[in-house]
């Protein structure tokens, strides 16, 4: 049984660290504000980001996931919180506006009072994790899991 497990969370990792689908985005014809990704499923890639990630570099920062919220925090003190959203194609009004995004990965934004910002993953696995803000793409961040 715990083969099956691991041969299953494999499989949805896998998929949810695939590439983005090169497809405009689905509108909903019911109502056209609401975004429908084309990408990778947003919930199997915000399970994925669930826990505690030290940045490699430097160890004092760290980057937690809980639920719906993305803290930043350095010696173990937070920086920020705010509400992370997953967009898997990166084709939202928040990650869309990139001039120029990579053909693979998927994105998330961090929506706080002070505006929102959108990151590109670039890499994840159940242990390593590489982010790069959209705004900054040549700043990349790697993390491991704790």
């Amino acid at each position: 049984m715990p083969r099956l497990f691991v041969l299953l969370s494999s499989l949805v990792i896998l998929q949810a660290c695939g590439n983005r689908v090169n497809e405009p985005a689905e509108t909903n014809n019911e109502n056209p504000e609401i975004f429908q990704s084309t990408g990778p499923d947003g919930a199997d890639l915000l399970r994925i980001l669930q826990g505690r990630w030290q940045n490699r570099p430097d160890s004092t920062l760290v980057l937690e996931v809980l639920d719906t919220k993305i803290r930043w925090l350095h010696n173990k003190t937070l920086v920020s919180e705010s509400k992370i959203e997953i967009d898997g194609s990166c084709e939202s009004v928040n990650c869309a506006s990139a001039e120029s995004l990579p053909k693979e990965g998927w994105c998330f934004s961090e929506v706080s009072q002070e505006g929102i910002k959108c990151y590109l993953v670039s890499h994840c696995t159940l242990d390593s994790l590489s982010i790069s803000p959209l705004e900054k793409a040549d700043q990349e961040l790697v993390f491991e899991k704790l």
